[in-house]
Order: structure tokens, then C-alpha cells, then sequence
């Protein structure tokens, strides 16, 4: 079974993304803060599939999105999930292309994360 890691402070955001992940049969772990997910991330092996939300009250998705590049490079896809507008991937600075594969716009449906998110395997 593939593995997927999820950082959403928004507690009905986190279990909608946990359970369409679980859908796409991938077992989930999930943190509701930055704090949290560093501690998560010290125990777990690599994810296939991380999906981050931007902001968080105790700080932002990049923090996570650039420990899971140095831990485990590229083999881990790196979805930012975010409310914010539509600019927000053309203002992203160098280290934020670096650590995001994609954006997922909130709240977005079921189909559209089906849509973003890339099975690892799947051509």
C-alpha cells in the first residue's frame, strides 16, 4: 500500500483529504499543525503523496514541503493546498518551486483533487 502524509489545521478539511486519499487506497497519516508534522515525520517513512495546506496558525506548508525534499528529494509528490488566491503559485520565491509539485485550489471537490493528485505508478 502507497503512503500519504497530510498537513491541514482545518479538522473537516483534513478528514475529507484523508478519506479520498484512503479511497485511492493509500494509507494516511495526518498533522493538524507545523509542530505536529515534524514530530510525525521523524517516526513514518516516506509518503508517495504529500498534501500541505499553505497557512497554518503555527506556520507555513513550505516549512513541511522543504524537510520531505531534503528527507526523502523527489520521490515524494508535494501538493500545496490552499485558499488563497489564484496568484499564489506565480508569486512563489525559488524555494517554494523547489518544494511544490502542484497546487490545489480550497475548497476544491473530490473529482478535482482525483484530478491533481498523480499516482505514483499510474502512465
Amino acid at each position: 500500500m502507497q503512503r500519504a502524509f497530510v498537513l491541514e489545521d482545518n479538522h473537516s478539511m483534513r478528514i475529507l483529504l484523508c478519506a479520498l486519499l484512503a479511497k485511492l487506497d493509500f494509507e494516511v497519516t495526518a498533522a493538524g499543525s507545523v509542530r505536529e508534522a515534524r514530530q510525525l515525520l521523524e517516526t513514518i517513512p516516506a509518503p508517495e503523496i504529500a498534501l500541505l495546506d499553505y497557512h497554518l496558525p503555527d506556520g507555513r506548508g513550505l516549512e513541511i514541503a522543504m524537510l520531505l525534499r531534503e528527507r526523502f528529494g523527489s520521490k515524494v509528490q508535494i501538493i500545496s493546498v490552499s485558499a488563497g488566491d489564484m496568484e499564489l503559485e506565480e508569486s512563489w520565491d525559488l524555494q517554494e518551486r523547489k518544494s511544490y509539485d502542484k497546487i490545489a485550489r480550497k475548497p476544491a471537490t473530490i473529482k478535482q483533487l482525483e484530478g491533481i493528485i498523480s499516482i505514483p505508478g499510474d502512465t
